[in-house]
């Protein structure tokens, strides 16, 4: 390989002292959040909903994660999709003699933007979210990379009264366990539960179902 080009490859990642810098910044600032952020739970739906949080640091506790990897994997999602194109991005621009300049720097703040987003969604934006309101229960869905990441898009959000829901179970499958809200007009709504524990997974869809027909 030319020496150039193992010097501009050289260059590109000369930030990663800067990232690793940052990157303690982060976790501090997390750990600060994960203290000022307690889940209180107040309610009885709430207290069993707290569980179900796939290690997302959430300030409701009365919500179902759905759909999410294990927190380490959604960790290791947001370092690839930091790395890769700010990889890609230093050693095309190193390649370039009128950019070959700007090559580390952009390099540098493309890897420490997209780290910090990717730890903030990993940790405190899950994609998809079933809530307990006063009225009923609110989906919330976020586009999201690999279904996992959310991307900085608004939340779509779908509010359902109880008189709109005609039950709540929990189907139990070896990949698994599912809580399935079945509405009055046919439809219904599946979300991957976080665990994998049968009896935990039925007490959740009873405490849902007594949460919607107790005001």
């Amino acid at each position: 390989m030319p020496e150039g080009h193992d010097q501009r490859t050289h260059d590109a990642f000369r930030c990663l002292p800067l990232a690793g810098a940052a990157l303690g910044v982060m976790v501090a600032a997390i750990g600060v959040a994960a203290w000022a952020l307690p889940v209180d739970p107040v309610t009885p739906v709430e207290q069993v909903l707290a569980r179900a949080h796939a290690g997302y640091l959430l300030r409701d506790a009365g919500q179902v994660v759905g759909d999410a990897w294990s927190r380490p994997a959604r960790i290791a999602l947001a370092f690839v999709v930091g790395l890769l194109p700010a990889a890609a991005m230093g050693a095309a621009l190193a390649r370039l003699p009128f950019t070959r300049s700007t090559a580390r720097p952009m390099a540098c703040w493309t890897l420490v933007t997209l780290l910090a987003w990717g730890l903030f969604a990993v940790l405190f934006l899950p994609p998809r979210t079933l809530s307990v309101t006063p009225t009923g229960l609110r989906l919330s869905e976020r586009a999201a990379l690999c279904g996992q990441l959310s991307l900085p898009l608004p939340a779509r959000a779908r509010s359902l009264g109880r008189g709109e829901v005609a039950g709540i179970a929990a189907h139990l499958a070896p990949t698994g366990d599912t809580l399935r809200v079945t509405l009055v007009d046919g439809g219904t709504m599946d979300l991957l539960l976080p665990h994998r524990d049968g009896a935990e997974s039925a007490f959740m869809a009873s405490a849902l179902h007594d949460h919607l027909a107790h005001p």
